[in-house]
């Protein structure tokens, strides 16, 4: 059983599309994803694509690719 208000995401599942792999990242491991969900407009359906990180996320990066060793 699928649940999710997302359509593509279903749509993918459901489909032949071969392996499909779902790992779910708690959001307090991952302090970009957090940080980029507290600054959605949450007025707007427009999707957003950044060619580059925001600046507000650079050092989280870094600091992500730093913690990454340890793992």
């Amino acid at each position: 059983e699928v649940e999710s208000d997302n359509a593509l995401l279903v749509e993918l599942l459901l489909s032949d599309a071969g392996e499909i792999r779902i790992q779910h990242i708690l959001r307090s491991l991952n302090d970009i994803v957090d940080h980029m969900t507290k600054c959605v407009d949450t007025s707007s359906y427009l999707i957003r694509l950044f060619r580059s990180p925001p600046a507000s996320v650079m050092n989280l990066l870094g600091r992500d690719h730093n913690m990454s060793i340890y793992y």
